[in-house]
């Protein structure tokens, strides 16, 4: 079972049997709302440009795990390699379009207190 916080921390709920007592234990989970990452491919040449998808998702109680918020367009700030870079989203959702004539390993986060993270490679 789950507990959301007012503070937005989800809480794993558990029933903890001795031979004496139960026991209520809650521990952190998650947080109610998290960005998802998407991106079509993970390897780029140099100068190729790669759209990257930003979803607002919320967590639902009912199965455990989170689900597209399309109700959500509260700003998204993405980072990448710690380079923060604003996005409004419309819908739930943003795009980022990113290339880089630099060969490297870009990481792309968020952030919100939960994100998921990617990593790209330029080649």
């Amino acid at each position: 079972m789950y507990q959301i916080l007012e503070n937005g921390q989800v809480l794993l709920v558990e029933e903890v049997k001795t031979e004496t007592q139960t026991a209520i234990v809650k521990s952190h989970h998650t947080f109610k709302d998290k960005v998802a990452i998407t991106v079509g491919k993970t390897i780029l040449q140099t100068g190729e440009t790669a759209n990257i998808l930003f979803k607002w998702q919320e967590f639902n109680l009912s199965d455990g795990m989170h689900k597209d918020n399309p109700a959500n367009n509260s700003p998204i700030t993405a980072k990448i390699n710690e380079q923060e870079v604003g996005l409004i989203p419309e819908n739930g959702q943003a795009i980022l379009e990113f290339s880089s004539d630099e060969p490297g390993t870009y990481e792309i986060t968020t952030t919100a207190l939960e994100s998921d993270a990617i990593t790209l490679e330029v080649v």
